[in-house]
């Protein structure tokens, strides 16, 4: 018996990157600050967005949170995904997978054009199966598992795989599709597409000044219905805190703003603020196993014992981030892992102590059992106050935290690289499947890859688990290696999550109806967004 994974479409949320940013606005015809009409003439709506740094515009070249944002408006995916993870149809209507894992069969969504007027037909898809996606970081993943890809007709795809890959669908939804009518036969990294792009999205590309702004119209001819946006543009900004000033002065109808710019934000009649369509984020603690005070395992647990965990959600990241109960957030439900890290490592400082007495660390005439090296990244102000939380709360079980806020190169050279480190927080996405976002920091990684496990701690029976999660083609086979993974992690301590957290987005809620929509898709259904004249 086959299965179907489906659900009903959702109208939009939606968001841009968490990753936002500032530059003034000094052309009149382009700043948004007086209203929709600001920039078009006639009546024109347009859309002012903020962003960070776009370099490109072909997410599958370059992956990055801004140049999805970006050209997500422009280009589309097979399908999409809400921010409790389950699977949105997009481009493709309607799928199939086998019970074996080896066979998906992709329905498309039938009338679909690209922008310069060619059809969208199930030759473009497997185009992208076989020349593009091995471009994109969980793409090329998938299509080492890929044996062939058949057409029966112009509206379906049929995959057939070597062997199951979990995660099928949910990589799918990070994959933008290309035309096979302007890249076959061409140098796919040089193509001029890649800075023009030519998609089936609700916006057509008009021009990229690298480093200022992006601009594009409405699709007159798009699959999904009427855009009421007639002009969209993303302006490059510095920082959160320039887009939150950008925001405050009716420039930009929506972006990203720091946590010291909250309150003045909230305090604002035309804004208000969302979580919805944000896929998860995590501080997590990871270890370095060859520092001598975190050799042992049972040491290990007691540290990270030693971080009150409700603490750091409540002052470094008051109203987005919630204490951990697994080392998977709670929308990942479907795993049922059997721990409560609330119980598991409560924070007890009295208890905490005793155990490091029996372990041989008691309190020096400072006060202190030892002292240990705390690695971050000093380049958001949430890192900082993490750490901050993280030092106060050890301090009370006698433990001493030398904090070592570093720049991004400086921190990857030092924890990855030269594994010189003893702790180490990382702020990193959930991804869109546990085996694509969770399970790298427990995993081996002998080539001392950036953003995987440092620890030095290669585990088999961790390993082999992550492996058959990525290869099992049910849910329930999968979520089974997930709590293997969960249980022996738990005894290990090599890794482990301080806060999940999600990003928060900020628009304009005077100027735009269907932005902060409850229907929690990532990325903007730009159907469902119309101007309040």
């Amino acid at each position: 018996m086959r299965h179907r994974r489906r659900i009903q479409k959702f109208a939009l949320v939606a968001t841009t990157a968490a990753a936002m940013a500032a530059c003034s606005f000094s052309d009149p015809d382009t700043s948004a600050g007086a209203g929709p009409d600001a920039g078009g003439g006639d009546g024109e709506h347009t859309f002012v967005a903020a962003t960070g740094t776009v370099p490109h515009l072909n997410p599958q070249i370059i992956v990055s949170p801004s140049v999805n944002a970006a050209a997500g408006n422009m280009l589309e995916t097979l399908v999409r995904m809400n921010d409790s993870y389950e699977l949105v149809p997009w481009l493709a209507r309607e799928w199939e997978v086998s019970d074996d894992g080896r066979t998906v069969t992709l329905l498309l969504q039938e009338g679909v054009t690209w922008h310069d007027g060619e059809p969208f037909t199930s030759a473009d898809v497997k185009f992208n199966f076989e020349e593009v996606m091995e471009y994109q970081s969980y793409g090329g993943d998938l299509t080492e598992s890929i044996d062939s890809v058949d057409t029966p007709d112009d509206h379906t795809v049929v995959v057939h795989l070597s062997q199951p890959y979990g995660p099928f669908m949910e990589v799918l939804t990070q994959q933008y599709l290309l035309p096979e009518h302007l890249y076959e036969g061409t140098d796919i990294l040089d193509n001029p597409a890649n800075m023009e792009p030519v998609g089936t999205g609700a916006f057509v590309f008009e021009s990229f000044a690298e480093g200022q702004e992006i601009t594009m119209t409405a699709n007159p001819d798009y699959w999904r219905g009427d855009v009421d946006v007639d002009r969209l543009v993303y302006v490059t900004m510095k920082d959160t805190n320039a887009t939150a000033l950008a925001l405050l002065a009716g420039e930009v109808y929506l972006g990203g703003a720091g946590q010291g710019m909250l309150d003045q934000i909230e305090a604002d009649e035309n804004l208000d603020v969302t979580q919805n369509g944000q896929l998860g984020r995590q501080f997590i603690v990871t270890m370095n196993s060859e520092v001598e005070e975190l050799s042992d395992p049972a040491v290990r647990r007691l540290v990270y014992s030693a971080i009150d965990r409700a603490q750091v959600a409540e002052i470094a990241l008051p109203g987005i981030a919630t204490e951990p109960i697994s080392m998977y957030p709670e929308e990942l439900g479907w795993i049922e892992p059997e721990v409560d890290y609330r119980d598991e490592f409560r924070y007890d400082p009295d208890a905490i102590g005793a155990a490091l007495d029996d372990a041989g660390y008691p309190r020096g005439e400072d006060g202190f059992r030892f002292t240990i090296r705390l690695h971050f990244m000093s380049t958001t102000a949430e890192s900082r106050a993490v750490a901050e939380v993280m030092k106060s709360s050890m301090a009370e079980v006698g433990i001493n935290l030398d904090l070592h806020g570093q720049d991004v190169n400086v921190f990857t050279e030092n924890v990855y690289q030269k594994r010189d480190f003893d702790l180490a927080i990382v702020e990193a996405t959930l991804g869109v499947d546990p085996s694509l976002g969770i399970t790298r920091w427990y995993e081996c990684n002998p080539e001392k890859a950036d953003a995987q496990n440092p620890s030095g701690i290669c585990d088999e029976e961790i390993q082999q688990a992550a492996d058959d999660a990525l290869r099992a083609a049910d849910q329930d086979d999968r979520a089974e290696h997930f709590r293997t993974i969960q249980d022996r992690a738990a005894e290990l301590m090599i890794s482990a999550p301080i806060v999940f957290h999600t990003a928060q987005t900020v628009y304009n809620s005077a100027l735009w109806d269907g932005l902060g929509s409850p229907d929690h898709l990532v990325g903007t259904d730009w159907t469902n967004v119309t101007p309040i004249d």
